[in-house]
């Protein structure tokens, strides 16, 4: 039975947070190892999200959890099945750059409107540089603080490189952080802000791949 455009914007958001938490366990075996880092599991996570999810799915992406809830109906963001926007066209690939552009909108610095699966981006440098780290709110803890999930990226070079690894934290800790560009504080110049993506902005026009001015 296909849902209304709000409940399938809620089932997406659910499938994306339960598809990011699974991956605390262990990484996808569907999940490519070069694309593993921060904005690597963000797209993961979305294509799948968007993936029905059958059995033959569930063996693809080792998701051994039960179904978080119903799907989004086929017909439900077309468009984004094919890919991310990129100035080239959709594109199975895209850099946190484009993917903070054009595949989502900007909701301020106030994380108070943050929602499970919204995104922060950070920069160094500022709002003009490219985004080096990105995050996604996942359900909240226990206790209801909210928080994030995110992947550290690569670490070192050469034979000394390391993979990183899946971090999930509460958003108190990560004001805290010992990086002060890390923090997402509105005084920081590196914190970009919160995002979400297009889909699942309430505006029809949002669900194209036409950036808004």
């Amino acid at each position: 039975m296909a849902l209304p455009d709000a409940g399938d914007r809620e089932a997406f958001r659910i499938w994306f947070v339960a598809i990011l938490e699974q991956q605390l366990e262990a990484p996808s075996p569907a999940w490519e190892p070069a694309q593993r880092d921060c904005a690597g599991l963000l797209r993961f996570a979305f294509r799948e999200a968007l993936a029905p999810h059958t059995a033959d799915w569930r063996e693809r992406v080792a998701f051994s959890a039960g179904p978080p809830g119903q799907d989004p109906s086929p017909t439900f963001a077309a468009d984004w099945r094919h890919g991310f926007p990129t100035p080239d066209g959709p594109q199975p690939f895209a850099k946190g750059a484009l993917l903070r552009r054009l595949a989502c909108v900007p909701l301020g610095r106030d994380l108070q409107l943050a929602r499970p699966g919204d995104l922060v981006f950070f920069a160094r440098g500022g709002a003009r540089a490219q985004p080096d780290h990105a995050m996604a709110f996942v359900r909240p803890d226990v206790d209801g603080a909210p928080m994030l999930l995110y992947h550290t990226g690569p670490e070192g070079s050469g034979a000394a490189r390391q993979p990183g690894d899946i971090r999930r934290a509460r958003l108190d800790d990560l004001l805290h952080h010992p990086e002060p560009d890390f923090r997402p504080l509105p005084e920081n110049p590196a914190f970009l802000g919160l995002y979400r993506w297009r889909l699942l902005a309430d505006e029809p026009s949002v669900s194209s791949f036409l950036p808004r001015s």
